[in-house]
């Protein structure tokens, strides 16, 4: 539970003032190149069409004043995950203007207010908050929660500014309390059958989150290194053991990494084979972790690419013409 931290407590107020507002300036697409901007429409298209079926099966939460949910509102992966995306995706169809045409007015306030709803029921479910999903069952502290309080922390920061001083409380402590976890516990290594490549990158872009969203915090260091190490030992091989280039905070690589997850023609392997899927799917979190640093204009760690750009070479040679894996 929630008492493991008790020691290290932050107070509330300390704990909200330690966030760094986000900047929507940061998302603004009108400067891009006209590519760049077709690929952000055609994205931002496919995530609104998401979001209008999303708005078919929202719930109000029964017995919660305010809260929302979809699905059956459990809180295992295949219940809780698809929430957390839909308050994400609803906030950041809310707070962001496309490079063209976009969500209506009133798609936008509908949006926010799912979101909103979502969120309190999110965090409020969590354990860090005292709370349960509706199946009676606290979340938190699981296998791939990490992956999830990326995704609701990351509607609470779009959202930050509609949001009342109780769920600006409520999510932080949430981000924080599994940001925490990860100060403690190693980077997953297994290369054989089951790779550690995509649960270290779903933790480490949670870390991230957590160091850039509030830079003011008392472990907002150690979140950083701790992000480092995650994203370090996603595509980690056996040879970085002997890598003496110089990584983040002037280690070497061989310092950082302490895990072999990846073969040496950087593939993976997952479920008895090797995935592209998992591979692909490693890569992208791997670059989401990049994320928070972009918008918050602070430095991208070199950890953020280690050999990103090997798997993505391994990729292209696997991909079809129209996008699909070849395995």
């Amino acid at each position: 539970g929630a008492s493991h931290l008790t020691a290290d407590r932050v107070d509330d107020e300390q704990l909200v003032s330690s966030v760094a507002p986000l900047d929507l300036k940061a998302f603004d697409a009108a400067s891009q190149d006209v590519r760049t901007r077709e690929s952000l429409q055609t994205y931002y298209d496919s995530v609104l069409d998401w979001a209008r079926v999303l708005g078919r099966e929202y719930e109000p939460a029964p017995s919660r004043p305010g809260q929302g949910y979809y699905g059956d509102g459990g809180h295992r992966e295949d219940s809780f995950r698809p929430i957390c995306y839909a308050a994400m995706t609803n906030a950041f169809l809310a707070e962001i203007t496309p490079p063209g045409g976009g969500a209506s007015r009133a798609e936008r306030d509908r949006m926010r207010r799912e979101a909103i709803a979502a969120l309190g029921y999110l965090v409020h479910s969590h354990q860090a908050n005292g709370g349960t999903c509706l199946d009676g069952k606290p979340w938190g502290n699981q296998w791939q929660s990490a992956m999830w309080a990326r995704s609701l922390g990351m509607a609470a920061w779009l959202l930050w500014d509609d949001l009342d001083d109780s769920l600006r409380l409520a999510s932080v402590r949430v981000i924080e309390f599994e940001a925490d976890r990860f100060l403690r516990q190693k980077p997953k290594s297994s290369l054989k059958n089951d790779t550690g490549a995509e649960e270290n990158a779903w933790n480490a872009g949670l870390i991230t989150l957590a160091r850039c969203m509030m830079p003011r915090h008392p472990r907002a260091e150690a979140w950083d290194k701790a992000a480092k190490a995650y994203l370090y030992n996603t595509f980690s091989t056996a040879r970085d053991a002997q890598d003496d280039s110089i990584g983040d905070d002037g280690r070497p690589v061989r310092e950082w990494v302490t895990t072999v997850n990846a073969h040496p023609d950087f593939t993976l392997e997952n479920h008895g084979l090797v995935h592209v899927g998992y591979l692909k799917n490693s890569h992208a979190m791997l670059l989401e972790g990049t994320v928070p640093y972009v918008l918050t204009g602070c430095d991208v760690p070199k950890a953020c690419s280690h050999h990103a750009g090997d798997v993505l070479d391994v990729l292209l040679s696997c991909i079809g013409w129209e996008g699909s894996p070849i395995y």
